[in-house]
C-alpha cells in the first residue's frame, strides 16, 4: 500500500484492519496484512495472517501466495 511505502506502518495497518472488518472473508486483505507484518520483521503476526488467508481459499491466487510465504518463514 502507499501508506507502507511512505513509511506509515500504522496507517497501512489501520487500512487493512478496516478492510478485514468490512469483509472478513477477503483473502487479499489477510495476505497483504501478512506481508505488512513480514516487512516489519514480525514473523509471528505475519504467519497468523498468511494462515488465515490460506484457510479461506487455498486454491485462490492469494491462498497460493500465502502458502509460499508460509513456506519461506516456516509454519
Amino acid at each position: 500500500s502507499i501508506a507502507w511505502k511512505t513509511g506509515r506502518f500504522n496507517d497501512a495497518l489501520a487500512y487493512l484492519s478496516e478492510a478485514i472488518k468490512k469483509e472478513p472473508k477477503k483473502q487479499n486483505a489477510y495476505y497483504h496484512m501478512g506481508r505488512l507484518f513480514l516487512k516489519a520483521g514480525k514473523k509471528s503476526q505475519a504467519r497468523t495472517y498468511f494462515k488465515k488467508c490460506r484457510g479461506l481459499a487455498s486454491y485462490s491466487k492469494y491462498g497460493k501466495l500465502a502458502a509460499i510465504e508460509l513456506g519461506r518463514i516456516g509454519k
